[in-house]
């Protein structure tokens, strides 16, 4: 999960990281919690998370 003041770096990290980046926003984009509700709601209307490619 990452947070960061320059819009755009989730992105920027997302490219460059083995693991999966989770943006809790970045520069003036997203509330930090927004990125979770968002999970939590793919979670329920889609039953899993698995094999989900999420941008």
């Amino acid at each position: 999960i990452m947070r960061h003041h320059l819009e755009g770096s989730a992105r920027y990290a997302s490219e460059v990281s083995p693991v999966p980046i989770i943006n809790a926003g970045d520069g003036s984009n997203q509330h930090p919690t927004q990125t979770l509700l968002d999970l939590f709601t793919i979670y329920e209307t889609q039953g899993t998370m698995e094999n989900l490619t999420i941008t």
